[in-house]
């Protein structure tokens, strides 16, 4: 017959069922609506020990099939050791130019814009001769701050920590309407980065509807070549 005692426990272990499956559900929200990854992780241990918590009570105080449960809290909080969230980027306008809000797990290591010239006339991957602004960390064993931690760059301007390398002095050519989009190419360690085409409309940017298909290279003999993109796809299926 079950006691109270029993009742309890299971009671206990049942809820802890309920919120590791709450914090599966978490882990699976939209990237633009998460919190900042030191908070999204946070929310997710609190979870996931509540949860070994309340299996360890029910496997002590109830059945010991309870402790089966706890191994999957506990191997979910190892697996977020690894966690990545993707790089992420919205665009605002104001009265001091175009800003790059970020966010993301990673480690701001290159942020270059090109101009619209660079989708048809680009002669590499990352052409520099159409870069318009970019930046990377100082020093040579830098990899960047976090981005979550930038939160925002604005166009021109050089954050903490790091360096201008196009152009090499002054400022860059400012961003203005045109037919063509500009490319802004964000590389980060530790988790995917992003490039991605934007519009400039009437001074404020918008992320392009119509994107152009881009240049497509390979190399051959050690030099780039711009090929077509189902030659790309057959040289990388070979």
């Amino acid at each position: 017959m079950e006691t109270p005692r029993t009742r309890n426990s299971n009671l206990a272990g049942l809820i802890g069922v309920v919120v590791m499956g709450a914090v599966l559900a978490y882990c699976f929200l939209p990237y633009s609506v998460r919190p900042s990854p030191p908070v999204f992780i946070l929310i997710i241990w609190i979870g996931a020990l509540t949860s070994a918590v309340l299996a360890i009570v029910a496997g002590c105080r109830s059945s010991l099939w309870w402790f089966l449960f706890v191994l999957l809290p506990v191997a979910f909080l190892f697996i977020t050791l690894n966690f990545e969230q993707p790089t992420q980027v919205k665009l605002k306008s104001g009265a001091n130019g175009t800003e790059f809000l970020l966010s993301g797990s990673g480690k701001l290591s290159e942020l270059t814009v090109f101009s619209p010239e660079y989708a048809t006339a680009g002669q590499t991957v990352d052409d520099p001769k159409f870069a318009l602004w970019s930046i990377h960390p100082t020093g040579p064993t830098s990899s960047g701050e976090p981005v979550w931690v930038l939160r925002s760059i604005r166009y021109g301007v050089v954050p903490k920590g790091y360096a201008q390398s196009i152009p090499e002095n002054g400022q860059p050519a400012p961003l203005v309407d045109s037919e063509k989009p500009y490319l802004l190419s964000i590389e980060t360690h530790n988790a995917p980065g992003i490039a991605s085409y934007f519009t400039v409309v009437a001074g404020k940017p918008a992320w392009a509807k119509n994107p152009p298909e881009g240049r497509c290279f390979t190399t051959q003999n050690n030099k780039w070549v711009k090929v077509p993109l189902s030659a790309l796809t057959r040289v990388d299926e070979s």
